[in-house]
């Protein structure tokens, strides 16, 4: 693994679940009763060709990742798109086949699928450095070919997703190999088709299973296995509320309380939802054509 130029990685998340305690977390979460149908309205912010992933700026705006140009895009809440940077190919700051965004908001991280890395932005989206997830070739189990996803702790280590083992492996901050969890000899905490990964909070990692999402702590112990209602195709959370989306449907569930179940939600959205996510009680929602914003809040 080698690692160029890393800037520091910042301290804030969008991705968790602040002032829970893990265990009462846990306990909420595991009850999984589903309730009844409601409808969420939507109304677009942007439209794409090929939209991928997205994540929130600290300008308040959002990071797209649009397939067709290869770029990363920079959305203000009115759909304007004030900045841009990427494109297709191998160099540094380019990107062949992109699958994830991450921000901790003055640093952007975008995987970078078949180029098999892991690029770092500054918030203008001019280029940082890289992390290279495989460099001597097929084998090593130390090194991922093709990762899928990818965060970075407080400490600025990274969890990167190895799509092609259904393992998670965990790097320094100079690119590192520190550990994998997830892989066949996890027993019931074995990866199977592992989709996107999501802070809890500070110390607890979770990763969307299809129809499981599956908690570890930053030391790869399994810690939690909770049932969901269908496959996600995502899945978010605040202090009060999980988020998930399967096909066009949405799935609430307020982890204040014990024994709440999932409220599954119509929305008018014609396509399969990407990517939610929410923020101040607006819930975003991110198709391959456009990203929409609920119209009342949750």
């Amino acid at each position: 693994m080698k690692i160029f130029s890393i800037g520091s990685p910042q301290t804030n998340y969008q991705r968790k679940l602040g002032g829970i305690p893990i265990l009462m977390l846990f306990i909420l979460l595991k009850s999984n009763p589903l309730l009844a149908q409601e409808n969420i309205q939507f109304e677009p912010i942007a439209e794409f060709s090929s939209a991928i992933d997205f994540c929130f700026s600290i300008r308040n705006n959002f990071y797209v990742i649009e397939g067709q140009t290869q770029e990363i895009l920079e959305i203000d809440f009115n759909g304007n798109k004030i900045k841009r940077g990427g494109g297709f190919g191998w160099a540094a700051g380019l990107f062949d086949s992109p699958s994830a965004i991450f921000s901790n908001f003055l640093t952007v991280y975008v995987t970078d699928k078949n180029n098999h890395r892991v690029q770092s932005f500054d918030k203008d989206l001019n280029y940082i450095g890289s992390l290279i997830t495989q460099l001597s070739g097929f084998g090593n189990f130390k090194e991922i070919r093709y990762p899928s996803d990818c965060i970075i702790d407080l400490q600025g280590d990274y969890f990167i997703l190895d799509s092609e083992n259904n393992r998670v492996a965990k790097f320094d901050p100079f690119g590192s190999f520190i550990m994998d969890f997830g892989g066949i000899n996890m027993g019931n905490f074995s990866l199977h088709k592992p989709g996107k990964l999501l802070l809890l909070n500070e110390t607890v990692l979770s990763v969307l299973d299809e129809s499981r999402l599956i908690a570890y702590d930053f030391f790869g112990n399994g810690l939690s296995i909770v049932p969901l209602p269908e496959a996600f195709s995502s899945i978010a959370g605040t202090e009060s509320v999980l988020l998930g989306a399967a096909g066009n449907l949405l799935y609430k569930k307020d982890i204040t309380k014990s024994g709440s179940g999932w409220v599954k939600f119509a929305a008018n959205i014609n396509e399969n939802i990407i990517k939610v996510n929410i923020k101040n009680g607006i819930v975003f929602a991110l198709t391959k054509t456009a990203l929409y914003r609920s119209i009342e809040k949750q």
